[in-house]
């Protein structure tokens, strides 16, 4: 994942290497679930159920950043 801010005076970014996981059941979905239903009411209009969604977990392991203030 790549974020780049390019600016007249402002050129920063950061690279982030990461492994990712699909979260669509299980405990860690139910962890997970309530506090995304707590936030969205738009969820909470239209509730899901295990395999509907998927929620990413990002595992960074290195990171590259650049730029000046």
């Amino acid at each position: 994942m790549t974020i780049d801010i390019y600016k007249p005076n402002l050129k920063r970014g950061i690279t982030v290497n990461r492994i990712v996981g699909i979260i669509e059941n299980g405990q860690l979905y139910d962890k997970i679930y309530p506090l995304f239903y707590g936030r969205f009411e738009w969820v909470r209009n239209d509730p899901w159920k295990e395999g509907e969604a998927q929620f990413l977990e990002i595992k960074p392991y290195a990171k590259t950043s650049w730029g000046n203030n």
